[in-house]
């Protein structure tokens, strides 16, 4: 199952980024912008925590738990982000409740009073056990990590990606 976590707010800029309707050069665009954690630190799947849990929350807030902010997310988060976790948890401020969809997962939110420049958007595939995290900073600074980069990233993700760069 995945779980995705998404934030909307005003469309940003027209220098956001490049614009596109084609899923495939969007899947391009975001894998040239990737942030992987060093090696050493890469968490192999064989030793990541079960999130299969998230598959329960259909409709809750992440705040209800402090789920970004407690394990095992907290772990994850930070080892794929290292020093952009704080970042990241800033721009839940304000937070979408939770949506399940079979195996993904989606959460977003938006930092307060910041007009929809400063967003994050969180998709876990509770089946393959992966995460993928998106920070939108000043409305045109598009930071997106994840587990792994050979695995394609949820369609939800993608349209994410969309939504932010049109």
């Amino acid at each position: 199952m995945i779980l995705i976590v998404g934030f909307s707010s005003c469309k940003p800029n027209e220098s956001t980024a490049e614009r596109t309707g084609n899923t495939e050069q969007v899947q391009q665009t975001a894998q040239q912008t990737i942030n992987q954690p060093v090696p050493e630190t890469h968490v192999k799947i064989e030793q990541r925590s079960d999130l299969s849990f998230l598959s329960e929350m259909n409709g809750q807030y992440p705040y209800e738990t402090n789920l970004l902010e407690n394990e095992p997310m907290k772990t994850r988060l930070e080892t794929i982000m290292g020093g952009k976790y704080v970042d990241f948890i800033q721009r839940m401020e304000v937070q979408t409740p939770i949506r399940v969809d079979d195996d993904i997962v989606f959460m977003s939110g938006f930092m307060k009073h910041s007009g929809g420049i400063e967003e994050a958007a969180l998709v876990v595939d509770v089946a393959q056990n992966l995460i993928w995290v998106l920070t939108l900073e000043n409305g045109k600074d598009m930071n997106i990590f994840k587990d792994d980069r050979d695995v394609r990233m949820p369609d939800i993700f993608i349209r994410k990606i969309q939504e932010l760069t049109n």
